[in-house]
């Protein structure tokens, strides 16, 4: 049996039909390389022997690429299509840097400079509860613009850094109605711009607000009397 289809394959790389070319359409991001590790493929193999949907179930290991669709395309191309993910934030676990997407995959750990702007997420399982975070989040942009950070604590519940140093401490539960609460008092009373070290939403429908030492001291210290003239 082996015989005769290796008889059948050489007769077939005769006629022409042998692997000379790979085409490649949406690619940006992963490497040109593993893409054609993962294809196993050279140059003049039999392209009657070449199997798309091994090919495509290997593409999609790739960490970059979400979807792969491969065809032959006789008599000597195989043509592949990707759609590759989309970063989503950076994570950072045990003192390393890695960008993940919105499913949580680690897309690479190099070149992070290339995406200075991406929020960050800390903790072992932040790549699994962070997309559902970043989502509420961007319900209330006003607040999500000024978050750098965002760290998982115990595995339940969120505390967010902005990039002015305050620390937002949010509830394990109604994590939204906590946001909106935040963001109408940020239209209020712009309490995000003041003397603030850290609000503490953990509470329902409680607001606590904890100043610098600097603000506790000002507000202790009388007010001076104003001298007669």
């Amino acid at each position: 049996m082996h015989a005769a289809t290796d008889k059948v394959l050489t007769a077939s790389v005769e006629a022409g039909l042998s692997v000379q070319d790979v085409t490649v359409v949406g690619r940006e991001k992963a490497a040109q390389a593993d893409l054609l590790n993962a294809l196993a493929v050279q140059r003049g193999t039999p392209i009657l022997a070449f199997d798309p949907h091994h090919a495509r179930s290997a593409l999609e290991q790739i960490p970059w690429v979400r979807q792969a669709r491969v065809e032959r395309r006789l008599p000597d191309t195989i043509a592949i299509t990707i759609t590759e993910r989309e970063p989503m934030a950076l994570w950072q676990h045990d003192r390393q840097m890695r960008l993940i997407d919105a499913d949580g995959i680690v897309l690479t750990a190099n070149d992070l400079s290339k995406w200075p702007n991406l929020p960050l997420l800390v903790g072992p399982d932040a790549p699994k509860r962070g997309p559902a975070l970043l989502h509420m989040l961007a319900k209330q942009p006003a607040i999500a613009q000024m978050v750098e950070a965002a760290v998982l604590v115990g595995g339940r519940r969120w505390d967010l850094r902005l990039k002015n140093g305050i620390d937002i401490r949010l509830p394990e539960h109604d994590v939204p109605e906590a946001l909106h609460q935040l963001a109408m008092i940020q239209q209020t009373n712009d309490v995000l711009n003041k003397d603030v070290v850290a609000i503490d939403l953990r509470i329902p429908d409680r607001l606590s607000v904890q100043t610098s030492a600097a603000a506790a001291d000002l507000r202790r210290k009388p007010p001076e009397k104003k001298q007669k003239t």
